[in-house]
């Protein structure tokens, strides 16, 4: 009898032991895998990229907010997205050439100082107004000069509503800006654009 309890307590402790070890053999592999998954996830989430210029989704953004051509006004102003430089120092002439007075003068006031018609990408001012409330430009970049003067000629020339100048300042803000202002737009719709190679300013401030 006492044979057999020695016999069963050795056998005890012999599995113990062996039960012990294979613990000890078991947790490094563990925690290596862990490793192993969490740098995997890791790497998969450096390596996701954004979509390229080229994808069609872009391109059809970019259409929307980058105008091309010459819009129905622009043959009457001299002015074309084209032309970048040419209509910038063109309506930037019009800020000085154009007076404005009683209604029209209150409808430039504003449109001017609604958010988001300032240059915004290249003098700080950021999506703020594009005249102070007494009618002051922000700032004195050829952009923003551009600006008003468009404002000034549509107002003038044409039967544009408020709505549809302020569309046509971010229109040209697109053309001025081509690659912060698809950013923007990107940016809003939680798209990631890996690159789209546009240039982030046109004429200068």
């Amino acid at each position: 009898m006492k044979q057999s309890i020695l016999v069963l307590t050795a056998v005890l402790a012999v599995l113990i032991v062996v039960n012990q070890f294979l613990i000890l053999s078991i947790s490094p592999a563990l925690s290596m895998t862990g490793q192993v998954t969490n740098q995997a996830t890791q790497t998969t989430a450096t390596k996701s990229p954004g979509l390229s210029a080229n994808d069609p989704r872009i391109q059809a953004i970019m259409a929307e907010v980058i105008p091309t051509g010459t819009p129905e006004y622009g043959a009457q102003a001299g002015v074309s997205f084209d032309r970048v430089q040419e209509s910038i120092s063109k309506l930037a002439g019009y800020h000085n050439t154009i007076q404005l007075s009683g209604a029209d003068w209150q409808r430039y006031l504003k449109i001017g100082t609604m958010k988001e018609t300032a240059c915004e990408f290249c003098c700080g001012i950021g999506e703020g107004s594009m005249l102070t409330p007494d009618g002051q430009l922000q700032c004195g970049c050829d952009h923003i000069y551009a600006l008003s003067g468009l404002t000034k000629w549509l107002i003038k020339n044409t039967q544009y509503t408020d709505n549809q100048i302020f569309d046509e300042i971010q229109k040209w803000k697109g053309v001025f800006f081509p690659g912060p202002k698809l950013q923007k737009e990107l940016t809003k719709r939680g798209i990631s654009l890996s690159s789209a190679g546009l240039p982030s300013q046109q004429g200068g401030c």
